[in-house]
C-alpha cells in the first residue's frame, strides 16, 4: 500500500535534479487526496505543473486540477476537472497573460468538447482544425529526458 505522502515514483533529468513526481493508489491509478497526484518540474527544479487526481482521473473541487506554471512562478493556465470532465457552468480552461490578466477562457460542452470562439451551436460546426491548433495552449516544460526511478510499487507482489 502506498503512502500519500511519499510520491510512487520520481524521474530525473541526466543531471540528476527531479523531473517529476506522481503518486499512485494500489490500483496503480495516479491518486493523491492531500495535494497534486503529478508535480513535474523544470530542469532547475522549479514547478513546471501540478496535476491532481483521484482514482485515475483529473479531479479536483476547491480549485483547479490541472495548475502549468511559468518558468518565473506565475500561473500560465489553469483547467477544472470533476471526474475527468471539465465543468459546464464556467470556464475549463484559463490562460493568463505574463502580468497575470486573463488571456483566454474556454467553455465546455456537456460532453466535454471545447466551444472555440466562432463555434456555431445550431449546426454543432467547429472552425478548421488549424485555428484550434493555434489556439490550444502549448505545454510549460519543454521535451528533455527523464530517467525514472520507482520506489517498490504496490503492484509488485514480490516485494
Amino acid at each position: 500500500m502506498n503512502s500519500e505522502n511519499k510520491p510512487s515514483e520520481i524521474a530525473h533529468y541526466p543531471s540528476g535534479d527531479i523531473c517529476y513526481k506522481q503518486w499512485r493508489n494500489n490500483e496503480g491509478d495516479k491518486h493523491r487526496v492531500d495535494g497534486p497526484a503529478h508535480i513535474n518540474y523544470y530542469p532547475d527544479g522549479k514547478v513546471a505543473s501540478e496535476s491532481w487526481y483521484r482514482d485515475g482521473k483529473l479531479h479536483r473541487e476547491d480549485g483547479p486540477a490541472l495548475t502549468r506554471y511559468a518558468h518565473d512562478g506565475s500561473i500560465s493556465c489553469e483547467e477544472w476537472f470533476i471526474n475527468d470532465k471539465h465543468p459546464v457552468d464556467r470556464p475549463g480552461y484559463v490562460s493568463y497573460t505574463p502580468t497575470g490578466s486573463v488571456a483566454r477562457e474556454l467553455w465546455f460542452t456537456a460532453h466535454n468538447e471545447p466551444i472555440w470562439p466562432g463555434w456555431d451551436h445550431n449546426t454543432r460546426r467547429q472552425p478548421a482544425p488549424q485555428a484550434v491548433e493555434a489556439d490550444m495552449p502549448t505545454p510549460a516544460v519543454e521535451a528533455e529526458p527523464c530517467l525514472l526511478y520507482t520506489s517498490p510499487s504496490p503492484r509488485d507482489a514480490t516485494l
